[in-house]
């Protein structure tokens, strides 16, 4: 529980009493006039007044912790919408991720194919330059061979010609050498530009695929930086409404103790009727025969009436183990507090608690927190509670004395194993019991 609901615990347990009120400060007021009576009251109409008076203070009280908690659940639904618009954008930007890493996938398996086919069209074109090459050198050769023997070997077609048909036979056959190789040529010419056309292409796809990769990873980078950015501020927000979830919860806590308080202020002054009733007879009787001897709880400790904190008794006699100590630690088990208002006590499941002054009971009930607990309040700002416990033996309203057994340990609640929770009230605020009290 929080620093504030530890205090309102305190504040609501004394209120209980029917015997204390608030002062304006928000510190205890002890109105023990009833303790120091010797004689049975009875509720006359100042004290019927005074339990109007406390009741209005009780749905004063709940009123406020109503108002803060409507406010905070405002507070936590705005939140929660927020952080549900936080979520949409991360689990959009989380989507355009996967996607643009799809994206940057496909382009880089197309670059991949457009450099397998510009190595090809390479090759292609370096083979195509070559055989262009070669026919053209094979075209000059036999340009430079009919030119330089030209005239020879027309002499020649005619010297060894069988007639003028023949002649000119043979002069059209080198005209159609030199013109196919001239054809030839040009296919080449013209194939090796088509190859060359080609790698331009293939190279510019390349360089246009290129400059697309780097504008999809630019784009992932931000997004990715985006989508950070987001993540953090959803962190935020869900701590927060951590945070605010706790204190609502601490606000419904004290507004359900609030609600059970109307009826047991009554219960309590009535109680606190009957006590003083037999204590005027057990001083009566003392008086008559003279026994003062304490009587013996059985748990082995003297049963007494001490209130004061100067007479403050061990809870857990017979064990002495702590467990945990007071002040600040690390969370024990899910849902406990990292700062502890109280001691940890370890022993058997069964082991008997006793009221470590004597007091009237304020509170015999349960709490998810607490598990099985006891509250006492001891007078003068001084009250107890006892946590955890397998079993109660006590009720919200009874008398007990110093070293009654109220509890038995157990690990009920918020607990990691058997052992009893010990906490020191003094005047509204939990204080580390080892100041007041060894084993």
């Amino acid at each position: 529980m929080t620093k504030m609901k530890n205090k309102l615990i305190g504040a609501t347990a004394l209120l209980l009493t029917g015997i204390i009120g608030f002062s304006s400060a928000g510190v205890y007021q002890n109105v023990t006039s009833l303790a120091a009576m010797t004689s049975v009251p009875r509720i006359e109409a100042a004290s019927k007044n005074k339990y109007d008076e406390e009741i209005k203070k009780n749905n004063a009280e709940k009123k406020k912790y109503q108002q803060k908690a409507n406010e905070l659940q405002q507070k936590i639904n705005q939140n929660q919408a927020e952080y549900n618009k936080i979520l949409d954008m991360v689990q959009a930007l989380d989507k355009q991720m996967s996607e643009l890493g799809d994206d940057i996938a496909e382009v880089s398996d197309n670059l991949e194919k457009l450099n397998d086919q510009i190595d090809e069209t390479t090759k292609a074109l370096e083979e195509a330059q070559k055989i262009r090459d070669e026919q053209y050198e094979k075209m000059k050769a036999r340009i430079k061979y009919v030119w330089e023997n030209g005239e020879t070997n027309y002499v020649e077609l005619l010297l060894n010609g069988g007639g003028l048909a023949d002649i000119l036979n043979r002069v059209e056959y080198v005209s159609e050498i030199a013109k196919y190789d001239e054809e030839v040529l040009e296919n080449f010419k013209k194939a090796a530009k088509e190859v060359a056309d080609t790698k331009e292409k293939l190279e510019s796809e390349k360089k246009t695929q290129e400059a697309a990769k780097e504008n999809l990873e630019a784009d992932l980078k931000y997004t990715e930086k985006l989508a950070e950015e987001k993540n953090q501020a959803l962190d935020k927000a869900a701590k927060q409404m951590g945070i605010d979830k706790e204190l609502y919860m601490d606000y419904m806590y004290e507004i359900n103790v609030l609600n059970k308080s109307a009826a047991q202020i009554l219960a309590l002054q009535k109680a606190e009727e009957e006590r003083l009733r037999q204590e005027e007879l057990k001083q009566q009787q003392s008086g008559q025969t003279g026994n003062n001897v304490p009587s013996t709880g059985n748990a082995g400790v003297t049963l007494t009436d001490k209130t004061d904190i100067g007479s403050i008794i061990w809870p857990l006699p017979g064990h002495g183990r702590i467990t945990s100590y007071f002040g600040p630690r690390k969370q024990p088990t899910a849902g406990a507090s990292t700062y502890h208002k109280g001691i940890d006590i370890g022993a058997p499941t069964g082991t008997k608690m006793v009221a470590a002054l004597a007091g009237t009971v304020v509170a015999a009930s349960r709490n998810l927190s607490m598990g099985n607990y006891v509250m006492i309040d001891h007078g003068n700002g001084v009250s107890t509670v006892y946590m955890h416990a397998s079993k109660l033996l006590v009720k919200s309203g009874q008398y007990v004395k110093q070293g009654q057994v109220i509890a038995l340990v157990g690990s009920t609640g918020y607990s990691t194993g058997p052992h009893l929770h010990f906490g020191l009230q003094i005047g509204g605020k939990y204080v580390n019991p080892l100041n007041y009290v060894k084993y």
